[in-house]
């Protein structure tokens, strides 16, 4: 970010995000008005300008005809209220929330601490710059007037800040995961609108009863909020430095971070090769909506067989990628008992179990983007070197590059994390009943309904999208396995339904209004933006696949290739599926679908349709079967090389949790912490609540 950039932070974008926040201001009051209209915006932003014009030609004039004030006396006045207000907004807040996963935000165009220091300038032009002309030109009782609001802010920005938190997880463009803390309950607007109002009030008395004791606590304010930004800057610093000296940019081991290297997915002509699609947090529901919808996806999984009776060992991927990856071994209650091994070394074995199987036995393996390996954000595949077996975070290799989009894709996002960032802590800062307007689904007031798509997304849309580009076809005897995990179904967003759902700039107006999708039974799924936005990207997923698969019937190697697709736990998207204590059957709902080399679906009475599509099997499963069934019928004994056990289909009922603690905070840690959660046993039909018996609390 250059100087130019950081000046047009602090002068220009106050300026612009008025004339945006009065434009969309203009469009819900008036829903006709024709959207992005570049004339209207123009004549807006010109009446902001004129406003600062004279804005500075009052200033100039006030100078000339009165006495210039002290630095003390500004400071002590409106000043001292305004640099709190600037720590808070363009400070804390910004920092907080890089400082919390500060490695997502390093692959941006600006980085981590530009991101900071550019929030920081816009709000300091907010607050101390165009507030300072402000009260400069005005008369004694509005500077006191305008000293009180400032004041009063404080009260309110601090109690909704720090008292009433939103616990979802952000997207690196501060859009919500799951938006539903956003709306609240009317409960809780009421009890946080009754609690705002009291600090406000109270702020009020000690400004107009003692506004001494204001400056002198505006001082502390100041100094509270400074060194929490100055730890907020250590922590981002420490995180950056630590991940990008383990992660695809240092150069260890094969970890690929070259977009032009595309010999990635190696696949035998003569051998049998076995592929595994880890589609993180995939909806196992959506699937009969997705084939009614598209004939071409279900014609690709005819020889698929769906097990929609599958469950998972946890909510959250460091809970359930270990038994996912590497069997029963790794449930999370054998997990704990071996209390004497760190969690980072069990993990790391669950991930390479299955891998070192099949190099052991002369196979040529690859494995993509594992997740959590050695426990880094970025995963460290150098685990693999030991094995021989090639590692490659494809996620990190910003494929997106080769689209003729790219340069847009970029611009866009650039500029929308730099807007949502400013007013990300004005949205934080905020009541309740304020939030859900300031948020606008995730477009912060921003005018227009044009989207564009996340670099988040493009990072994991783009390598799906290659997926006939990186696949080599050899003559290699000895077959071959790729494992690889993708986020694209974990990155809920709006794609282009009209093209094959795939990653483009489009309306969303009219993505929303299609929300209603049927099945071949005639059942109808209307969904809300969360649903629906999770619907595209496990569509988007799902069609990426059946484009490869076709790549792979083109070139004769579809009958002798075995694919699994697979996710390591679900999402609470409705509430059909609530157990009594609250949790969601549906968080734990794993996809499992698999094709075996004969393109036959799998033997079992808990079939219920023919054999002419995709096959639908009730029969409980586990996603820890993947391993097993990745290993079938090829070895003599598919016995885990770690444990000497063999990969074994489940024994009829499983022992899972309901654990929120997802964080990946384990690293020097031997067991997870189950301590606040619950123990389910699961058995037979995992839709029946009747089958969910808690066993341990």
């Amino acid at each position: 970010m250059s100087f130019i950039d950081l000046l047009c932070c602090f002068f220009i974008t106050p300026l612009k995000l008025c004339a945006e926040i009065i434009e969309c201001a203009f469009d819900r009051i008036i829903p006709d008005l024709p959207q992005n209209n570049q004339l209207f915006f123009i004549i807006v932003f010109s009446f902001t300008g004129i406003l600062f014009l004279w804005s500075v030609i009052s200033t100039i004039k006030y100078l000339r005809t009165q006495k210039m004030p002290s630095p003390f006396s500004c400071f002590s006045g409106y000043l001292a209220p305004s640099a709190v207000l600037t720590l808070l907004f363009g400070a804390m807040i910004p920092g907080t929330v890089i400082a919390s996963s500060a490695v997502e935000f390093q692959s941006t165009h600006y980085g981590p601490m530009m991101l900071v220091l550019s929030t920081f300038l816009s709000w300091a032009g907010v607050f101390i710059f165009y507030g300072g002309l402000l009260y400069l030109i005005c008369g004694e009782k509005l500077k006191k007037i305008l000293r009180c609001l400032s004041w009063i802010l404080i009260g309110c920005a601090a109690v909704n800040y720090l008292l009433f938190r939103l616990g979802t997880a952000l997207s690196p463009l501060l859009v919500y995961d799951d938006i539903s803390e956003i709306g609240t309950t009317l409960s809780e607007k009421i009890i946080n609108g009754a609690v705002t109002a009291a600090v406000c009030a109270v702020f009020l008395f000690l400004f107009i009863k003692k506004e001494d004791v204001c400056k002198g606590l505006c001082i502390v304010f100041s100094v509270s909020f400074f060194v929490f930004s100055v730890m907020n800057f250590f922590r981002i610093s420490s995180n950056v430095k630590e991940e990008t000296g383990r992660n695809a940019f240092s150069g260890y081991g094969d970890n690929y971070s070259d977009s032009s290297a595309l010999d990635l997915l190696h696949l035998s002509r003569n051998g049998k090769n076995v592929v595994v699609f880890s589609l993180d947090r995939a909806i196992s529901r959506f699937i009969p909506f997705c084939l009614e919808e598209s004939p071409e996806l279900e014609d690709s999984l005819s020889d698929f067989t769906w097990y929609p009776n599958t469950v998972s060992y946890g909510k959250y991927t460091i809970f359930a990628t270990p038994a996912m990856f590497g069997g029963y071994d790794y449930t999370p209650f054998e997990f704990n008992k071996r209390s004497e091994e760190s969690v980072v070394d069990k993990h790391n074995e669950a991930i390479c179990a299955l891998p070192v199987l099949f190099s052991e036995n002369g196979y040529d393996v690859t494995v993509c983007d594992i997740p959590y390996a050695n426990y880094r954000w970025i995963p460290d595949l150098s685990i693999y070197d030991e094995y021989g077996i090639r590692g490659y975070n494809t996620m990190e290799a910003q494929m997106y590059r080769s689209s003729e989009d790219w340069p847009v894709f970029v611009e866009a996002n650039e500029e929308t994390q730099i807007r949502n960032f400013v007013m990300y802590s004005a949205f934080r800062c905020s009541p309740y009943f304020c939030r859900g307007f300031l948020y606008n689904r995730g477009r912060y007031l921003k005018p227009g309904t044009v989207t564009t798509p996340s670099m988040e997304l493009l990072e994991s849309y783009s390598v799906m999208e290659q997926l006939p580009y990186i696949t080599t076809i050899t003559d290699n005897d000895n077959g071959c396995l790729f494992i690889i995990n993708n986020d694209l179904a974990h990155t809920p967003s709006l794609m282009d339904s009209s093209d094959s759902y795939k990653a483009s700039v489009l309306e969303e107006a009219s993505e929303y209004a299609n929300n209603i999708r049927l099945d071949s039974d005639g059942n109808l799924l209307e969904m809300n933006e969360l649903q629906l936005r999770h619907y595209h990207v496990t569509m988007s997923a799902l069609l990426r696949i059946s484009e490869w698969t076709e790549y792979l019937k083109e070139n004769d190697v579809y009958d002798n290739t075995r694919v699994i697709i697979v996710s390591d736990h679900g999402r609470a998207l409705f509430d059909d599926m609530l157990l009594d204590n609250g949790t969601h059957i549906e968080s734990m709902n794993s996809l499992l679908m698999f094709k075996d080399f004969t393109s036959e679906g799998t033997e079992s009475s808990e079939i219920s349709n023919d054999s002419e599509g995709l096959t639908v099997d009730h029969s409980f499963m586990t996603n820890a079967d993947m391993p097993y069934l990745a290993s079938k019928d090829l070895f003599t004994e598919p016995l885990n090389p770690f444990t000497g056990n063999a990969f074994l289909k489940n024994s009829g009922e499983a022992l899972v949790n309901d654990s929120e603690f997802w964080e990946d905070q384990y690293y020097t840690l031997k067991q997870f912490d189950y301590h606040d959660s619950v123990w389910f046993k699961v058995k037979d039909n995992i839709f029946n609540k009747d089958n969910w018996t808690v066993t341990q609390n």
